[in-house]
């Protein structure tokens, strides 16, 4: 029967992948890129206090020696680049230390680098430097991973551990005065506040846009598969339309509609190919379902639309219950020739089905009559035209005697 299945996404070789699969990749990849951009922003915060101490002595002030700003440089290289390489490589969505761990592990060694430099340095003026610019552009860069309490925690941290190192390590001729030092540790600590404020206002916006977005996603993905489950229900009413419900071969709808378009295919090929139509009546049904009762008559009607499938097995052939006891097999690309093999192998399915028929006393069997006609379609034809042409024939069949084959003859055709 040539009904449409439905489509299923399997067949379709495809394949899908999964929504959390393709989250994750795209949440590792925005991670490794962000691990970029902090080797590109660490390494140009060492460039620049190197540049500034660079100058510091170009201008005759005393500095860090170029020994140890070179060894300080090389810890912080293999730093940056210990931290790049882990998140490019090796850090997957499930480590042990995850983004932001390796985040607040990388900016702490930065700032103990930073503190050593400027212990060695003697709180010149690269540690005003650093106090007053390195400081604040670190705290921006951690507090937007972090948010606000992070950031604070942070600055604490930092203005703490160079106020102890300042107060309780040696004076050199150029340490910075304690005013000036007290000056810069008040304005590191105003400018952690801000950096606090504008950090945690800008995570709290950052955390509503990607609640939003996962909102969002969860709304698709809603109506996604609102729209599948209803496309899915509209295929299945379509199919379900097409069908006999008693039988569940085609029904007349479908049968029409098959018609019609094999109709239009022949008139429209190059070569005109045959259409042959049989129609199928079970004979004395009426007597059958007098005698056996509805049930065993449903029954009976259900396995002899069976055996006409079984006969009509090619793709294109179509059984369907016509009407009652009435089946039509529409055959296209079939010559008379065929018609009548295919005639002649449903008596012989129906026979094989060897359905007794209780309204006769001599041991009768369910027998049926039928109707065939074969004609190439012509333009001033109708389908209609076949459909009246084969019921003829199947009238001849059963005024014959029924349980026969009877065809349209040749010169009606020609008409």
């Amino acid at each position: 029967m040539n009904i449409p299945n439905e489509r299923r996404n399997s067949a379709s070789g495809t394949a899908v992948t999964p929504r959390a699969a393709t989250t994750t990749n795209s949440d590792l990849s925005r991670k490794r890129v962000l691990a970029g951009h902090a080797a590109l922003a660490s390494g140009l915060y060492w460039v620049a206090l190197a540049a500034f101490t660079g100058i510091t002595g170009w201008l005759g002030l005393p500095t860090i020696d170029l020994a140890a700003l070179l060894g300080i440089l090389a810890v912080a290289a293999c730093m940056i680049a210990i931290n790049f390489i882990y998140v490019r490589i090796f850090m997957a969505e499930n480590a042990v230390l995850g983004f932001q761990g390796v985040t607040a592990v990388s900016t702490a060694a930065h700032a103990l680098l930073t503190l050593v430099f400027a212990i060695i340095e003697g709180f010149g003026m690269a540690t005003l430097f650093i106090l007053v610019v390195g400081t604040p552009v670190v705290q921006v860069f951690f507090g937007l991973n972090f948010g606000m309490r992070a950031t604070l925690l942070f600055g604490v941290l930092t203005i703490s551990a160079f106020a102890l190192a300042y107060f309780l390590g040696p004076v050199q001729e150029h340490t910075i005065a304690p005013e000036i030092f007290q000056i810069a540790i008040i304005m590191v600590a105003c400018l952690t506040i801000l950096s606090a404020v504008v950090n945690g206002r800008a995570r709290a916006k950052k955390y509503m846009i990607v609640q939003l977005l996962r909102e969002q996603q969860e709304r698709n993905k809603l109506i996604e598969e609102q729209n599948r489950k209803f496309e899915e229900q509209s295929r299945e009413l379509q199919r379900m339309s097409m069908i006999d419900g008693l039988t569940g071969v085609a029904n007349r709808r479908h049968f029409e509609e098959s018609l019609e378009r094999e109709w239009q295919r022949s008139r429209r090929a190059p070569t005109r190919h045959p259409l042959a139509l049989i129609m199928v009546d079970v004979d004395h049904f009426k007597a059958f379902n007098d005698a056996a009762g509805h049930v065993h008559g449903d029954d009976c009607l259900t396995r002899i639309a069976q055996a006409l499938e079984a006969a009509a097995a090619r793709p294109p052939d179509l059984a369907a219950r016509y009407g009652g006891e009435e089946f039509s097999i529409l055959l296209p690309d079939t010559n008379l020739e065929g018609a009548l093999a295919i005639a002649e192998r449903i008596r012989e399915h129906i026979s094989a089905l060897d359905i007794v028929h209780p309204a006769f006393d001599d041991n009768r069997r369910i027998s049926v009559s039928q109707g065939v006609a074969v004609f190439d379609p012509d333009l001033d034809r109708q389908p209609t035209t076949l459909v009246r042409r084969c019921d003829e024939a199947l009238y001849r069949a059963k005024a014959a005697g029924r349980d026969r084959i009877e065809v349209t003859p040749a010169q009606e055709e020609a008409n």
